[in-house]
């Protein structure tokens, strides 16, 4: 066990009286937990600074990226990625819903056509009711 001796001016004895009969608590107590509470804060004050350059760092490399990358690739999926899609929550589900995040590569398109053969094959093989797929 660590002793630490501490030297407190008046003002800081009545202070410590006052906390002492407030909380019914030791005086070294609430002294070993103002002093890990100042640790604490020195702690958090130096990572701040030290993180503050890094987050700058982040920061300007993230706005770098963002300026130079390519733009979306457009991907039209076809019928089978979208029957899969619609059957479970596959990787196509996935991967069509994920066109919708902010961070996507991709954009997704898809004609008349597709549709209707999605459309077609979904209540012909696998027994969608043809009035659901034409509200959808």
């Amino acid at each position: 066990m660590t002793t630490i001796s501490l030297s407190l001016d008046d003002r800081s004895k009545k202070q410590l009286d006052q906390i002492v009969a407030k909380t019914n608590r030791s005086r070294s107590d609430i002294v070993r937990d103002m002093i890990a509470w100042y640790e604490l804060k020195a702690t958090a004050d130096a990572m701040q600074q030290n993180a503050m350059p890094l987050l700058r760092r982040l920061a300007w490399r993230l706005t770098t990226i963002l300026q130079n990358m390519p733009p979306k690739i457009r991907v039209v999926p076809d019928s089978n990625v979208l029957i899969a899609a619609a059957l479970n929550r596959s990787y196509c589900y996935d991967w069509l819903f994920g066109a919708s995040e902010p961070r996507a590569t991709y954009e997704l398109y898809v004609s008349e056509a597709i549709l209707s053969e999605t459309s077609r094959k979904l209540a012909d093989r696998f027994g969608f009711s043809r009035r659901i797929l034409q509200n959808t």
